[in-house]
């Protein structure tokens, strides 16, 4: 009875697999990769309850994902505020890369519960797409305290040459180092 059930199912898969050769040799590969995920999924299980248990013993909380960078870090790497010094810069890049800046807004940001200060910086710039990537790309390295938070791109008109780029960049400065 065993013999021939097995006579039986060899004789449909090797029909299968001579149909659909492509979808069985998917779906090997698939069940494998699931069975691998699955392995690496309890592994790390495993892994994180150990650690649980291990911290429970000597009676201290959980261990948490979240890195805090110590305040000291962050003042000694930020430079103080000064909006004459990073408008110079913002200049001086757009000029060496002939990005043309049409509007520009400043909004001074200070919170209580973060260790530092944020400049906020909306521009309008007027340049083709590669010109605006350079100035974007050379303006985060002269400052490295400068941070692209958004662009956007349009062309009002296929006719008009230049698209009209908004940028959202953000300056980060310590707290208390205002000139």
């Amino acid at each position: 009875m065993f013999l021939k059930t097995v006579h039986s199912w060899r004789f449909h898969l090797a029909r299968l697999f001579g149909e659909h050769p492509v979808a069985i040799a998917m779906g090997l590969v698939s069940g494998a990769v699931l069975i691998v995920v699955a392995c690496i999924a309890l592994i790390l299980w495993r892994n994180a309850l150990a650690l649980e248990k291990a911290n429970d013993r000597r009676g201290q909380e959980p261990a948490t994902q979240v890195m805090r960078t110590p305040q000291k870090t962050i003042q000694s790497l930020l430079p103080g505020f000064d909006s004459a010094q990073f408008v110079t810069q913002l200049n001086a890049v757009a000029n060496l890369t002939s990005v043309r800046l049409d509007e520009m807004s400043f909004t001074f940001e200070e919170s209580a519960n973060l260790p530092y200060l944020r400049y906020r910086v909306k521009l309008t710039a007027n340049a083709r797409y590669p010109t605006v990537r350079l100035f974007v790309d050379r303006l985060t390295q002269a400052a490295a305290n400068v941070s692209l938070d958004s662009i956007g791109c349009n062309r009002e008109d296929v006719q008009v040459p230049l698209p009209k780029c908004d940028l959202v960049f953000s300056a980060f400065y310590r707290k208390g180092g205002n000139a």
